[in-house]
């Protein structure tokens, strides 16, 4: 019942790109997380340091970023990026400095509604969003002003495990 309601379009309640090729690098992800938490925890950590004071200290600090990552990811993989609403409209400010310089308000040429400054068309969402930067096939969703900050949480934590 929820699938139907989910996807990118204007009139969809939950975001969630669903393209196969990226809910596979989306599955990808979490995976290889899952997959670095057993083998460092099952195969590294514990043979080495078993259950003492520094294997739980080591457990417990690697799983936490492991946790945290993968939720990050999750949240930026299912947060809207800023793509902006099929009825935005300029402000009036925006609107009396382009009066001012001469200039029209500016049009997306591919979907004709109000593009903002600093938004670019994602041509996989088919959509624009507010200061974007790419689309990530690992998250599976673009990265934009709405999701940029879960997008490095994840990089931060993925990298934080990786010590």
């Amino acid at each position: 019942q929820t699938w139907k309601h989910t996807g990118t379009k204007y009139h969809h309640r939950h975001w969630l790109h669903k393209n196969p090729c990226g809910l596979f690098c989306a599955g990808t992800t979490q995976f290889f997380i899952c997959g670095a938490g057993y083998i460092v925890n099952a195969l590294i950590v514990y043979p080495w340091l078993g259950f003492g004071w520094q294997g739980i200290f080591i457990l417990l600090s690697y799983n936490f970023t492991l946790v945290m990552a993968s939720l990050s990811h999750y949240r930026a993989m299912t947060t809207n990026p800023g793509a902006v609403p099929q009825n935005a409209e300029p402000s009036e400010e925006l609107v009396s400095r382009l009066k001012k310089d001469g200039k029209p308000v500016p049009k997306c040429r591919r979907t004709g509604i109000f593009k903002p400054p600093r938004a670019h068309y994602d041509s996989q969402l088919q959509r624009n969003v507010v200061r974007m930067d790419h689309h990530c096939p690992w998250v599976n969703n673009c990265i934009g002003i709405g999701n940029q900050k879960l997008f490095l949480l994840f990089l931060f934590y993925i990298s934080l495990s990786c010590w």
